[in-house]
């Protein structure tokens, strides 16, 4: 198999997983949000994490399409949203260390994309991909989980 084919095939296995990983209504992980370390007076996310959401989908349509603005729109899109006030959702280092990593990769992708270099852009989409699904992860677990685990 060659080197490109499996470079899209890891971006679409990715943003398959991305999608997974977006809270959903009803969804029994959500429940487990209310132990973590994230704001309590916070108002719900789901819109907020939806424009994301399509942000990240406008740059695998770009990317698909070898459409360069519109994978740099996206990634200007993404980067006004880790600006906004929603987006701090805690004073935590974990979650400080997790955005700040968001907006490295942001900024990669963004220099792939001016630069036209589709392969460097693909990569760069899946470590976002990735860090989205990390924080995700990290954010959904039960402070009771996490005291276990350090325990």
């Amino acid at each position: 198999m060659s080197r490109a084919r499996m470079i899209w095939g890891s971006v679409f296995v990715l943003a398959a997983a991305a999608l997974l990983a977006v809270p959903h209504p009803g969804n029994s992980q959500n429940a487990a949000a209310d132990a973590s370390p994230v704001k309590k007076d916070r108002p719900p996310l789901n819109a907020f994490m939806r424009a994301k959401l399509g942000a990240s989908q406008d740059i695998l349509d770009g990317l698909v399409t070898e459409d360069f603005a519109k994978i740099t729109k996206g990634t200007l899109r993404l980067q006004a949203i880790t600006v906004a006030e929603e987006w701090k959702l805690s004073d935590d280092q974990a979650w400080l260390d997790q955005s700040a990593e968001f907006r490295r990769v942001l900024g990669r992708l963004k220099a792939s994309s001016a630069n036209k270099n589709l392969d460097a852009s693909a990569l760069n989409y899946m470590e976002m991909t990735i860090s989205c699904i990390r924080c995700h992860k990290e954010f959904r677990k039960p402070a009771d989980s996490e005291r276990k685990a350090s325990e």
